[in-house]
């Protein structure tokens, strides 16, 4: 899966959305404001926010938002590097996906949680958070499909967890596991 196909899945189009919203500012959900999956709270300092920003002193509708190129290309390039400094050209294509909507929606727990399915799949690496060489390595020494299937309890159990520790979350819940069904 390309990184172009995984941005379709998580963004989509204007006529085609993908698994996020295009602007999200839900009461109580923790993440806060969002554009596209990308989280004000978590990314206050990324450009997206000043086309964010703009569009809405303006009062520009959201559906036209799709069409400013200066917000859109924002986006493009807050996912490029997420994908690039994540190594996820790298990746098993099996795994771009779940990976990075997991880095996305989780952020660096998901590659701590991918080395740790890794190692129990009795592969030696360092959890570090980190996709460097060894976690790279490690990938390529497991069948993937057995390592999405791990991931893919791993990160159930994280949202189980989140709803668990903070109720109100539980708006949320439903979405998460969509996610997860369309392997993101």
């Amino acid at each position: 899966m390309s990184f172009t196909l995984v941005m379709l899945k998580i963004v989509g189009t204007k006529t085609a959305p993908g698994v996020e919203d295009l602007y999200s500012n839900t009461p109580g959900d923790m993440g806060g404001e969002s554009i596209c999956g990308i989280s004000r709270v978590k990314n206050p300092g990324v450009p997206v926010w000043a086309h964010v920003d703009r569009l809405k002193a303006a009062d520009t509708p959201q559906a036209d938002w799709w069409d400013d190129h200066g917000l859109m290309g924002a986006v493009l390039d807050f996912y490029q590097s997420l994908w690039l400094q994540h190594r996820l050209d790298q990746v098993p294509e099996l795994l771009q996906g779940p990976v990075f909507g997991g880095i996305v929606n989780q952020g660096v727990q998901v590659v701590i949680d991918l080395q740790q399915c890794l190692q129990l799949l009795h592969q030696m690496l360092v959890v570090d958070g980190v996709m460097g060489p060894g976690t790279i390595a490690a990938l390529g020494q497991v069948e993937p499909a057995v390592l999405a299937a791990f991931l893919f309890r791993r990160r159930t159990q994280g949202y189980l967890a989140i709803v668990d520790k903070h109720p109100d979350q539980r708006i949320n819940f439903h979405g998460w596991i969509c996610r997860l069904a369309a392997g993101l």
